[in-house]
């Protein structure tokens, strides 16, 4: 009689700690999946990020690009100008 009360008490102690463990990890489950979505949107911001720097960084060469050919234009019509205000 009295180890089957032992034994039904270790059992319903079995079903606790289970029940407990259980929603316990599907706690920090949810933890992790949570954790997840912010990395994965953090990395989403990161590729936008770095793309954005490309694009500027592109339209910086070509304006750069653009003043150095207008920079040698003002020189040549300089250059120009001056040889025929010498005539």
């Amino acid at each position: 009689m009295v180890s089957g009360i032992a034994a039904l008490l270790g059992l319903i102690m079995v079903v606790v700690s289970k029940f407990f463990t259980t929603s316990k990890i599907q706690q920090i489950r949810r933890m992790v999946a949570e954790a997840q979505v912010g990395n994965n949107k953090i990395k989403t911001e990161l590729k936008v990020a770095e793309n954005n720097k490309a694009v500027a960084l592109q339209n910086l060469k070509t304006e750069e690009r653009i003043q150095r050919t207008l920079m040698l234009q003002v020189e040549k019509y300089t250059n120009e100008l001056s040889s025929l205000e010498k005539k």
